[in-house]
């Protein structure tokens, strides 16, 4: 109980003090929430920068904006959908797709959706992801990876296998496009030409160095950044560049095309954190999981939450420019910058929560510092001697009596004689032994290591602990924030 008050005590003080427990000021975004049957959990989210369009799916249907300027006043369809929504795409005529558990839907405004046949069997209608760019819509299927447009139709990526594909990107290149996919357990690269409708070559990427293991990529996306500089082009001389971005379980990849080669972080996501889409907005990275929406200056990290509401809630897309980002979270949509919106600092909210960790184990004394001063200790244990010191003290003594009588002239005298002795000894004893047998291996080594086991168990039960009251509180902020005043 006493462990359990300790904590709360660090935690309270931290908050309420506004004590630094690392980091500085962090930036705080102030989110407006878009009155659009508020509250029903969202599951896709469109976003056209050119026309300002904004579309919301869920598994009640699609909503989108009613004019060409994002507002809260978004309405529903004239005929929602009755499929719950898995993705949504603009195309260039501001008309909307949107993939459905039963297929994928041409959305135009004040008209009917009309379903669109991709291919022949079920595994065509098994859609997962669509991505678009320009004139090209790209399909990741059970089926394989479909290129086309509503208009033209859809053929199959022959150069693709023809099995399940989970991730599809594709962004201008030049004159034609280039289409990222995974398909067949591997990542691929292909080369899309101007008026070229089949044909096209793909090249299978290296795979991702470090990240094998992990599963397959969670969510793929595209960055503009500068060419990574060489020998023969220093970055004097460095250009911009399309890479590919790869988000795994547990690891974020980046693929140069010019060098064909892989960077690779493993960053501290939230705990059980599964990551969903990534978005590049207000001049961060941002990326959406079950476990709240993450915001981070550079890909390699730190990454850290977003502030309450979307820092606690479930974000399943975001979408997002240089002044405006969208969420589409379990409580509804949320929208950050715009109109009036706007970075501001504040040394106030609470700590990130390896901050927290850290001081909530140094104020129990459950850091490592004890362990290893043990280990130390029983390392350097057999070079020190075991001393005796002995302390003796020794004393003898002796008495005699003599006695005698003399006669003389008669006279009788008697004599006494009287003799003592006495004997004092000390003595002073220092021993000094080694053990060297010790020096190679001490057998205390043995009662640390139980030791060290016993305290890592108490510190994973604390930091438990701290976690999830550090985890509730911010859902329990979030919740509370989209309550009526």
């Amino acid at each position: 109980m006493r462990a359990w008050r300790g904590v709360l005590l660090a935690f309270g003080a931290a908050w309420w003090a506004q004590v630094p427990l690392g980091a500085a000021v962090a930036e705080i975004l102030e989110w407006r929430r878009l009155e659009a049957e508020s509250g029903i959990p969202l599951s896709a989210l469109a976003w056209d920068a050119g026309s300002g369009n904004l579309a919301l799916g869920s598994a009640q249907g699609v909503w989108r904006t009613v004019s060409a300027e994002p507002s809260t006043a978004l309405r529903p369809l004239r005929e929602p959908l009755l499929s719950p929504v898995r993705d949504l795409a603009f195309l260039a005529d501001a008309s909307l797709l949107a993939v459905t558990d039963a297929g994928l839907y041409a959305l135009v405004r004040d008209a009917t959706p009309r379903r669109l046949e991709v291919g022949v069997g079920e595994g065509s209608r098994d859609i997962r992801r669509i991505a678009v760019s320009g004139e090209r819509v790209a399909l990741a299927t059970r089926a394989g990876v479909y290129l086309g447009s509503p208009s033209r139709g859809w053929r199959r990526l022959s150069a693709l296998p023809p099995g399940p594909a989970s991730q599809v990107v594709v962004h201008r290149a030049g004159s034609g496009a280039r289409l990222y996919a995974y398909s067949g357990g591997s990542l691929w690269q292909v080369e899309l030409a101007a008026g070229q409708r089949t044909g096209f070559p793909a090249t299978r990427l290296r795979a991702v160095p470090g990240a094998l293991g992990a599963g397959p990529p969670l969510e793929i996306f595209t960055l503009r950044g500068p060419r990574p500089s060489t020998a023969s082009a220093p970055d004097s001389a460095a250009t911009q560049e399309t890479a590919l971005g790869v988000v795994y379980a547990s690891a974020l990849a980046l693929y140069s095309p010019s060098s064909q080669r892989w960077q690779v972080w493993r960053p501290a996501w939230p705990p059980g954190a599964q990551p969903r889409r990534y978005a590049r907005a207000l001049g961060r990275h941002w990326l959406a999981t079950d476990r709240g929406l993450l915001f981070a200056d550079q890909l390699a990290g730190p990454w850290q939450r977003a502030t309450a509401p979307l820092g606690a809630l479930s974000v399943a897309a975001i979408a997002g420019g240089s002044d405006v980002l969208y969420a589409a979270s379990a409580l509804g949509a949320f929208r950050s910058g715009g109109d009036g919106f706007a970075l501001t600092a504040s040394p106030s909210g609470d700590p990130p929560i390896a901050q927290l960790q850290r001081a909530v184990l140094v104020h129990q004394g459950l850091g490592p510092e004890f362990v290893d001063a043990m280990r130390r200790g029983a390392a350097r244990r057999g070079w020190w001697p075991r001393l005796s010191l002995v302390l003796g003290y020794e004393a003898q003594g002796a008495r005699n009596d003599d006695f005698d009588q003399s006669v003389v002239s008669g006279v009788t005298h008697y004599l006494h004689d009287r003799e003592r002795e006495r004997d004092r000894e000390f003595e002073v004893g220092l021993a000094l032994a080694w053990e060297l047998g010790d020096v190679a291996f001490d057998p205390e080594q043995v009662d640390v290591s139980r030791e060290a086991r016993a305290l890592v168990a108490l510190r994973g039960d604390v930091l438990d602990e701290v976690t999830q009251l550090y985890f509730d509180r911010q859902r329990v902020l979030g919740e509370a924030l989209t309550l009526p005043a």
